[in-house]
């Protein structure tokens, strides 16, 4: 079964509004004449992996990050941009087809949420053949269009079924022709899937999950080559555009993966594979120079510095850089609030250089969510929708912000933000009730509603008001979400308006999700549950080792 449905959203003004900025000031510069000027932009789309704000210099005024530094200069900085599900497969799906992620038709997801209970995301939103991805609109529009990097957005299972069986142990020599063959799959697999013209140096998932364990890494520069080769190879007569999906700064680790040889990579030796970098001890070099403490994030923002600074000097040398938009974009943030709808996880770092480098050297305070880069793309470039409609609002052109509200779902929590407040409804679906009444599960289901995804607990200990069912912050004066509002009676209007302004946005889905009070979750019993599940949280946080930190942070 083929479920077709899209949704634009316009809401409406009301008493909780508050006006978003932008700062957009005109700066055109003249084309370099060359083979990649045309009247319709090329562009990029850099999608960064777990980088918060702390690791740009942009935006934290470190200096870990000069060629990123060097194009935010040259571009707009945006600083209220929100991704609508902070998980890798959710975010991704999201930002190439515009739509939110409970759009997901894959048959996998809707057999695990049947369409009489409210669905769960997590990363489980996988692409489909009968997606309308931004890459076959491009294709469709004259562009040459090509898939780098990370893909997370099929299930291992039927990945494995195509993909060809290998011994894990073995040694990347002893591999060559393995390597060479289970890359040419994935790549006509994601092609397939995604409708790019050209996809070549990808990854099925995370690096840990790389064919052989001595490739379980990082294999930064590989990807850099295959963008590079991509914009090499387009062809004369075409604007591109083209998908960088590096996996830093997410795991495993850099410093792990920086003293491995970079000649060894998921489609077997390259030699040539460091052509646009500096070598590896280089990183770690300026790495010690300019931090004081151990952080592994920030060696990896490093090394994904020199990447975007091969990609713009690649640009420039072909003559194309002011003719070719460049966004770079974060999948999510990080803990506490990554797979969550809380503000720590949901909000990311975005910098854009567009076509002649207009409004260069601003800010930009207007209200985004990654789903509007697809529809800002193709009007930047020209290019019209027609029948086909999305949940994103374009920002292109210099508009002023249509958008008035944001919204998130993640696990089986629904969010809204709007002006200075945001909302959280936990409620559970009505079959994980009977399972605690009838003793079938011995714990109060997560907000992930999923007992292995150690990020939620990291939330669980971070907020303090997790297991409300309503959760109301103001966010301007408790950016950090620890007073939920929503029981204080003075606040019962702009409880009530969230909640209103939420039901909009679910009443579009296929999958029901309600919003009235749940007695079973300020029960004793409950209580009991949520207890059990709350022991869990030294034994996960721990899994993820980067976590010994204080909620809020403490400014240093």
């Amino acid at each position: 079964m083929v479920i077709k449905y899209n949704f634009t959203f316009l809401a409406g003004s009301s008493l909780l509004a508050i006006s978003n900025c932008s700062s957009n000031s005109s700066n055109h510069e003249s084309l370099t004449p060359a083979k990649f000027s045309f009247p319709s932009p090329n562009v990029i789309i850099i999608l960064l992996d777990d980088v918060g704000f702390n690791k740009l210099g942009a935006y934290s005024g470190n200096n870990l990050t000069p060629n990123i530094d060097a194009l935010a200069a040259d571009g707009v900085v945006y600083d209220s941009v929100y991704v609508s599900s902070a998980v890798c497969t959710p975010s991704r799906y999201s930002l190439f087809t515009g739509n939110f992620a409970g759009r997901c038709t894959h048959e996998r997801f809707l057999r695990e949420n049947p369409v009489d209970q409210p669905y769960r995301i997590n990363w489980n939103t996988y692409l489909t053949e009968n997606d309308n991805t931004l890459f076959e609109t491009m294709r469709e529009n004259g562009y040459h269009t090509g898939f780098v990097g990370k893909w997370h957005l099929t299930h291992p299972n039927d990945l494995s079924k195509i993909l060809p069986d290998f011994d894990l142990n073995l040694i990347p020599d002893s591999a060559e022709s393995f390597l060479i063959r289970h890359q040419e799959i994935l790549a006509e697999y994601i092609k397939k899937i995604s409708g790019a013209d050209i996809v070549e140096n990808v990854i099925a998932e995370n690096n840990e999950n790389n064919p052989l364990k001595e490739l379980q890494c990082h294999h930064t520069e590989w990807m850099t080559l295959g963008l590079c080769n991509f914009i090499d190879e387009s062809p004369d007569n075409k604007p591109f555009f083209a998908f960088l999906g590096t996996p830093l700064t997410h795991g495993p680790s850099a410093l792990m993966s920086l003293k491995k040889n970079p000649v060894y990579t998921p489609e077997g030796r390259i030699n040539e594979v460091m052509k646009y970098h500096p070598d590896r001890q280089s990183v770690l070099n300026r790495f010690k120079n300019k931090v004081s403490e151990w952080d592994e994030g920030k060696l990896g923002a490093i090394w994904l510095d020199d990447q975007v600074g091969a990609v713009v000097k690649k640009l420039k040398e072909k003559g194309a850089y002011d003719n070719t938009i460049i966004i770079i974009v974060s999948d999510n943030n990080n803990e506490p609030g990554k797979a969550g709808c809380y503000e720590s996880g949901t909000h990311v770092p975005m910098i854009i250089k567009w076509q002649n480098n207009k409004s260069k050297g601003t800010h930009s305070g207007q209200a985004i969510q990654t789903i509007d880069i697809f529809p800002t793309v193709i009007e930047e470039c020209g290019i019209e929708l027609k029948d086909r409609k999305v949940d994103g609002i374009s920002f292109a052109k210099n508009k002023k912000p249509d958008r008035k509200d944001l919204y998130f779902e993640m696990g089986i929590t629904r969010a809204l933000k709007y002006g200075k407040y945001k909302y959280i409804a936990f409620k559970m679906p009505e079959n994980e009730i009977e399972k605690m009444k009838t003793g079938k599960i011995s714990e109060a289901p997560n907000q992930m509603n999923v007992w292995w995804a150690a990020q939620t607990y990291v939330a669980m200990k971070a907020y303090p008001a997790y297991w409300d069912q309503d959760q109301l912050y103001d966010i301007v004066n408790d950016p950090f979400e620890l007073h939920n509002l929503a029981s204080d009676t003075a606040y019962s209007k702009v409880l009530i308006e969230m909640k209103s302004r939420l039901a909009i946005y679910l009443g579009s889905f296929i999958h029901p999700y309600s919003l009235d009070f749940q007695e079973f979750m300020v029960s004793d019993e409950f209580n009991i549950l949520k207890k059990e599940a709350q022991k869990k949280i030294p034994e996960m946080v721990n899994k993820l080792e980067m976590f010994n930190f204080k909620w809020p942070p403490v400014k240093k």
